[in-house]
This record gives C-alpha cells, structure tokens and sequence, in this order.
C-alpha cells in the first residue's frame, strides 16, 4: 500500500510506503483534515485470514507512521464498511463492520 500528497497546485509528493513490503493488502478508507493530518486503512491478508491495519500522518509531518493493526487476524468475510474520520490535531478514529457481525472501533 502506498500513499502520495499533492500540492496545491498538483505537484506530487514523494510516494510513501505504508504496508509492509511484500504483504497483500487491499485499501479500505482514507480522510485528510484541513491541518494535514491524514489516516489510511487498509485491509491486510494473511492467506485467508484478514486484519485492519493503518498509518496516519501528523500536520506538517511529510510522511506516515508506522502502520498499526485496528484488528486481530479473523477468518471471516472480509468488511462490508469501513468509515474513518481525523481531526486537526491527528486524533483519528475507525469504524468496520464485516458480513458476519460488528468489528468495532479503535481510536488513536
């Protein structure tokens, strides 16, 4: 999974790497806050097995974190909604729910 910022005038930023190399991940939800602040989820596959996982970006920072699980590992089917939401200061939060029942929410 890979993430990139634009300017304001289009210009493109250097491509950040937010899953790990190799791994097999799907993109979920992302939201950018008038500060900069931005979060990406995604969906990370472990044969069939499948977790949330995310990077957020503080304001002004030029890059992403470390990504973070939001799940453990289940072998379900894979969500059917994934919402999340960042504020000015970089307090981000994630709502999923899967096709069997709720998954929950995990805030930074």
């Amino acid at each position: 999974m890979w993430a990139v910022a634009f300017g304001p005038r289009g210009s493109l930023g250097r491509p950040s790497r937010l899953s790990a190399p190799g791994a097999r991940a799907d993109y979920a939800a992302s939201a950018v806050a008038p500060s900069g602040a931005a979060i990406v989820v995604w969906f990370r596959h472990r044969g069939p097995r499948w977790r949330l996982e995310a990077a957020t970006r503080d304001p002004g920072a030029a890059g992403f974190g470390a990504p973070q699980p939001l799940s453990a590992y289940v072998r379900r089917p894979c969500c059917t909604s994934v919402s999340v939401a960042i504020g000015a200061r970089g307090d981000a939060a994630a709502t999923w729910t899967s096709t069997v029942r709720p998954g929950g929410s995990s805030g930074r």
